[in-house]
């Protein structure tokens, strides 16, 4: 039985066919011929789903949406003038793409904290952002955080090696540390100190919890657009994981997937089961056996999917709402969690004309990707893909 939908937020109006088409051309009144990669084939570009909950990301906003020519006007990465706080020399003002105009210019990925096993490995999510944005990515080295004797307080040691102090909280039972989460605006200041010149843009990836506010259970992230620089946690990715829709300390680790966002599971009759205690850098699945691999692809497929979304955002593209698509937002993990992977034409055609990428060649690099990890229905829909675009290739002379 489908799931019952909600009404969209007051105001907002899904695009019709012809406007979500048109949103892929140049220029919106005029004729346009699309290569086969961009074309919205239904196959594999479907309308964008109506709520199902009224947490639903367009059950809550009213969201405009944003056309090619939108992109064009708006982005800062394409403009003939470099922009602000990035390194100007080299810069190239009549370069086409923007690995024209800042050819000595990269994004940069650094890891807050430790990794723990059976968590993405930072170099694995470095090679896909640099797959998916055909874009240059560096990573830097680790930035370190450790306990300090304030309650409020960790200790950073970026790459100046200098110690610094990023804000946090902590919630402790019978004396000892249940769980902990980082402020996320006292991490993005910080993080401004480690930007590089020649940086697009700098991602900080975290297996510690966030929040912004006293009120938050938590935020998965955020970006500073106009600073360049962004963070996010992979925490509440973890598949074996469930969480309190009240406390923000509340969370259960359990044998396989469950659910998100719901009350974690009872207890069952006998020996109480403790709740684990998170060192805030992730948890360690010791307990989940040969599930573990198979939680460990979702996890990295949902990391992915987050931190190219956001990069999307740090480039200029906004939210979508043409087609289901990986630039789609979400008002909750569990919407997020059953996003797509791939971009929508529109967006597609938007990475086209900021990078110049070759787009069959793209898809065959994501799919070498999605088969080396195991991420299966990602790699089966990229192969479904290549196919279609290579009749379109052969149809069209």
């Amino acid at each position: 039985m489908p799931p019952k939908s909600v009404p969209w937020a007051r105001g907002f109006k899904p695009p019709t066919q012809k406007q979500s088409q048109d949103a892929i051309k140049l220029h919106p009144t005029k004729s346009d011929s699309l290569e086969p990669a961009l074309i919205p084939d239904k196959e594999f570009f479907g309308p964008l789903p109506k709520p199902e909950s009224i947490d639903d990301w367009l059950a809550q906003y009213v969201e405009e949406g944003q056309t090619l020519s939108e992109f064009l006007s708006q982005t800062p990465w394409l403009s003939s003038r470099a922009r602000k706080g990035t390194a100007q020399q080299g810069f190239v003002p009549g370069g086409q793409f923007v690995t024209d105009k800042y050819p000595n210019h990269k994004i940069y990925l650094v890891q807050l904290g430790t990794f723990p096993e059976h968590t993405p490995k930072a170099e694995t999510l470095r090679e896909y952002v640099e797959t998916f944005w055909q874009i240059p990515c560096v990573l830097l080295p680790p930035i370190q955080l450790e306990s300090s004797d304030s309650q409020n307080q960790m200790e950073w040691r970026g790459s100046s090696g200098q110690v610094q102090k990023v804000r946090c909280r902590r919630h402790v039972e019978g004396g000892e540390e249940v769980h902990r989460q980082l402020e996320i605006d006292s991490v993005l200041a910080l993080l401004r100190g480690e930007l590089q010149a020649e940086a697009l843009c700098l991602v900080a990836l975290t297996m510690h919890d966030l929040y912004d506010t006293a009120p938050d259970l938590f935020v998965a992230g955020m970006a500073a657009g106009r600073h360049r620089v962004a963070c996010f946690s992979f925490f509440r990715y973890q598949p074996s994981l469930s969480f309190s829709p009240e406390f923000w300390w509340s969370f259960e680790q359990g044998s396989g997937v469950v659910g998100i966002g719901v009350e974690p599971p009872k207890k069952s009759k006998g020996k109480a089961k403790k709740r684990p205690k998170s060192s805030g850098g992730g948890l360690e699945p010791a307990d989940l056996g040969e599930g573990a691999k198979d939680l460990e692809v979702l996890l990295l497929g949902r990391s992915c999917k987050i931190l190219v979304h956001e990069i999307g955002h740090l480039l200029g593209v906004d939210h979508c709402v043409h087609f289901r698509c990986v630039m789609n937002g979400s008002g909750h993990l569990a919407e997020d969690f059953r996003q797509p992977a791939h971009m929508c034409p529109v967006d597609l055609r938007k990475l086209k004309v900021l990078t110049g990428a070759n787009l069959p060649a793209r898809y065959e690099a994501l799919l070498a990707f999605y088969q080396r990890e195991k991420m299966v229905e990602e790699a089966a829909w990229v192969e479904r893909r290549l196919s279609w675009i290579g009749k379109g290739e052969k149809e069209g002379g």
